[in-house]
């Protein structure tokens, strides 16, 4: 029987490790959840790895407050989420209603958007639920 990983509370990804998950998202490789369509009572091993995805993913996601999510979403709402969205991100929040409601905080998301990997934009998307 394999060894198990020790749980680890936080994780800050290493520079290595960063460009791996880089690399997969920019691939578009995408690991199903117990939300997302595994079936129930998967193995222990598969739930772990989920796990650890899931802290990776929680790390490269730009932290948002609840107003620049809000931007984000409405941003979202209706779009077709495809590599050139993400791509040109900050052009389609510059264009939605949000930024115009709450200037100080569209800005500041555009700014953390255009600071962003590819990466960093995938994973914020995933978390919000897209």
């Amino acid at each position: 029987m394999p060894k198990e990983l020790p749980k680890s509370p936080s994780i800050s990804p290493s520079a290595e490790l960063r460009a791996d998950i880089n690399t997969l998202m920019e691939r578009g490789v995408t690991i199903w959840g117990p939300n997302r369509g595994w079936p129930a009572g998967a193995s222990p091993r598969i739930n772990q790895i989920y796990a650890r995805f899931i802290q990776m993913r929680d790390a490269l996601a730009i932290e948002l407050s609840d107003t620049e999510k809000s931007i984000l979403l409405e941003c979202l709402s209706g779009s077709v989420v495809n590599d050139s969205f993400v791509e040109g991100l900050e052009l389609e929040v510059m264009d939605s209603e949000g930024v115009e409601a709450f200037p100080d905080e569209g800005n500041a998301l555009i700014e953390k958007i255009k600071g962003a990997s590819m990466a960093e934009r995938l994973a914020t998307l995933d978390v919000l639920g897209y």
